[in-house]
């Protein structure tokens, strides 16, 4: 069951970034969107970002944010 907006589906998102915000932002749309299944991708040109940005998304997620 994909998310429907605009008469567009939406199976997939696309953060671009792992920085500050990057992961807040993922963990929104996972938030939002996991009612309908929705996959939340992020990228980044750094490999020590997406694993600094990870460690703070599972942080957030094992507090309850």
């Amino acid at each position: 069951m994909a998310f429907q907006f605009k008469g567009r589906t939406i199976d997939r998102v696309g953060v671009v970034g792992s920085g500050q915000i990057g992961p807040d932002i993922a963990l929104h749309f996972a938030k939002t969107l996991h009612a309908h299944a929705a996959q939340v991708v992020v990228v980044d040109i750094a490999e020590e970002a997406l694993v600094k940005g990870k460690a703070k998304l599972f942080k957030k997620v094992d507090k309850g944010c």
